[in-house]
C-alpha cells in the first residue's frame, strides 16, 4: 500500500499529452480543390476556415474578370485629327474677293469682301487682332487706299488713306503697335518715302525716308 501513490502519480503521467510541434498547409489549386499536407485531423474550426478560403478563391475568381471586363467596355478614347492644306494656284485678273481658312475645315471660306479691288498690296496683322490691307493697284494706277478687316464680324471697313500711293511696298508692324510702310512704286517711279500708321487714330504720317528709293524689297523688325 505505500507504493501506490507513487503507481498513482506514474498513470498520471502517462494520460498527459505530449506537445507537438506538427502543422497544416492548406493547398487551393486552380480547380479550387483544397489538398491537406498533413494527416492529422482536421477540426470544425479548421473545416469552417477552409470553406472561406473557398468561397473567397471563388468570389475572386468571378469578380475580377467581372470589373475588368466593365472597365473594357466602358472607357473610350476620342482622336481628332486635324490637317490643314492650301494650294496656292496662279490667277489672271483683279478682284476684291477674300478667302480664309479655319482649323476646323480643310479648304476655303468665302467672307466679306475688300471695299476695293487690289493686288500687289499687303496685308498686316495688327495688335488688336485686325487686318489692316495697304495700297497695292487696280488695273494700272497704283492705290494709297487702305482698309481693315475685322474677324469678329468678318467685316472690311475703309481707314485713313496713306500720303503715297504705291504697290510693291513693305508693312511692318513695329513692337509700338504702329504699321510702318516703306518705298515701293507709284504709277511712275520707285519710291524711298516711309510712313506711320497709327492703328489709335487711323491715319498715317510721314517719317524719315530712305536712304535709297525701292521695290519690292525686304523689311524685318529686329529686336532692338
Amino acid at each position: 500500500m505505500a507504493d501506490r501513490p507513487t503507481d498513482q502519480l506514474e498513470s498520471k503521467n502517462t494520460t498527459l499529452s505530449t506537445p507537438t510541434s506538427r502543422y497544416e498547409q492548406f493547398d487551393v489549386n486552380d480547380s479550387n480543390e483544397v489538398k491537406v499536407k498533413s494527416g492529422k485531423k482536421v477540426g470544425p474550426l479548421a473545416i469552417t476556415l477552409l470553406a472561406l478560403l473557398v468561397i473567397a478563391v471563388v468570389v475572386i475568381a468571378v469578380t475580377v474578370p467581372t470589373v475588368l471586363l466593365t472597365r473594357s467596355t466602358t472607357q473610350s478614347s476620342n482622336i481628332s485629327i486635324s490637317v490643314n492644306s492650301s494650294t496656292i494656284l496662279p490667277t489672271i485678273g483683279v478682284t476684291s474677293t477674300v478667302t480664309t481658312t479655319k482649323s476646323q475645315t480643310i479648304g476655303w471660306l468665302n467672307i466679306g469682301n475688300m471695299n476695293i479691288a487690289r493686288y500687289r498690296h499687303t496685308a498686316s496683322v495688327l495688335t488688336n487682332e485686325k487686318v489692316l490691307v495697304t495700297g497695292g493697284q487696280n488695273d494700272n494706277p497704283a492705290l494709297n487706299s487702305a482698309e481693315l478687316y475685322d474677324p469678329s464680324t468678318g467685316t472690311w471697313t475703309m481707314t485713313g488713306s496713306m500720303n503715297n500711293a504705291r504697290r510693291w511696298h513693305t508693312a511692318s508692324v513695329l513692337t509700338n503697335g504702329k504699321l510702318l510702310v516703306t518705298g515701293g512704286y507709284d504709277s511712275s517711279s520707285r519710291l524711298d518715302s516711309a510712313e506711320l500708321y497709327d492703328l489709335s487714330t487711323g491715319t498715317w504720317t510721314m517719317t524719315a525716308n530712305m536712304n535709297n528709293a525701292r521695290e519690292g524689297h525686304t523689311a524685318s523688325v529686329l529686336t532692338n
